[in-house]
Parts: C-alpha cells; sequence; structure tokens
C-alpha cells in the first residue's frame, strides 16, 4: 500500500498486523512490525508516534532471543535502515545520516547488498542536505554492488533514488546517474 502512495492504507494494515499479532510472537518479529508501523506512520509527518514506534522497535530488538521461521534476519543494520527512512520523511536529514551510518557500522562481513541499500540511504540524506556530489559518490558505490549482483531490487531503488535527485533539482546528476545505470544494464546482457 505504501509504494502505491496510499499512505492511509499502509498504516491500517500496519496497525492490523500489530494488532492481530499472536501473543506468542517473539520480540524479533514485534521489532520489525514495531519498525513498518513507524516508517508507515512518519509518511504523516507525526514525529511523537514515530519517535515512539521507533523506541518500541529498539527495545523488542535489544530483548530478542529467537524468531519465527519465517523472520528473515531483521538485526539492528536492518532497522537503522527503517530510521534512517522515518527521519527522512520527517525532514531530519542529519538524523537520518546518523541512523544509516549507524546501520552501515553494524553490519556483519557479506552483507554486500544491504550495505548497498543503507548507502543508497546515506545518499538519500546527502540529497535533502545539499550534498548532491556525496549523494551520487554514494549512489555510484551502491550501484556498482547491485549490478554485480544482479539485483533487480537494488537496481530499482537506485532508479527512485534518480527520481529524488531530479525532484530536488540536480537534474545533471540525475541524467548522469542515468547513463551510468544504463552502462550497467547493457553490460549484462
Amino acid at each position: 500500500a505504501e509504494a502505491s502512495g496510499s499512505g492511509c492504507e499502509a498504516i491500517r494494515h500496519a496497525e492490523t498486523a500489530m494488532s492481530q499479532a499472536p501473543a506468542a510472537t517473539s520480540r524479533l518479529a514485534r521489532s520489525w512490525l514495531s519498525a513498518v508501523r513507524a516508517s508507515t506512520v512518519a509518511l504523516t509527518g507525526d514525529h511523537r508516534v514515530t519517535l515512539d514506534m521507533l523506541g518500541q522497535a529498539r527495545d523488542h530488538l535489544d530483548a530478542a532471543q529467537d524468531k519465527e521461521e519465517w523472520m528473515y534476519d531483521f538485526d539492528h543494520s536492518a532497522l537503522a535502515e527503517y530510521q534512517g527512512q522515518c527521519h527522512l520523511r520527517l525532514g531530519q536529514a542529519r538524523e537520518a545520516m546518523a541512523a544509516f551510518e549507524a546501520g552501515l557500522a553494524e553490519l556483519p562481513p557479506g552483507c554486500d547488498r544491504r550495505r548497498a541499500f543503507l548507502t543508497v540511504g546515506v545518499a538519500e540524506a546527502c540529497v535533502h542536505g545539499q550534498a548532491p556530489d556525496a549523494a551520487v559518490h554514494h549512489a555510484y558505490q551502491a550501484l556498482e554492488v547491485f549490478a554485480a549482483r544482479g539485483s533487480t531490487a537494488g537496481l530499482l531503488h537506485v532508479q527512485r533514488f534518480r527520481g529524488l535527485l531530479a525532484a530536488a533539482g540536480y537534474l545533471r546528476e540525475a541524467r548522469e546517474l542515468d547513463q551510468r545505470i544504463r552502462d550497467y544494464l547493457g553490460n549484462q546482457t
């Protein structure tokens, strides 16, 4: 729902998921659900509820001891990505940058794809902080990882970032990123 631009529906889905979670739901899953809810509430600009939900997510994650079989590896670096996105949605570029950088510092070796997603977050924070050259540098780093791993989701993430660059008025940088994406896609065929 969030991806289709329906923020109210996304909030409703996140609230329903949290309220209908069985009592036996692990703290790890509750952490993830709280982070998802924070992300959707941030779309409304409600600082208090967003930050409260992020606090709950952090508390659940710190207390987590087990997880359901279906639950992916949600760790501090994954939570940092949600935190960074929430801060961007709330117009807090500095806090977003700090969250993304903390997530990068938490990553164990070999998590290149997650590192690239966090790096795009750093790039987004740079755009909001009016540092387009740094933003493009980070986007190029992420693009290299996504292209090398054949990550369609990652390439789409960089393309969405390209839209942010253009919307912020950095048209030259957006065109250069477009060309770099085309070059990577051309090399994969």
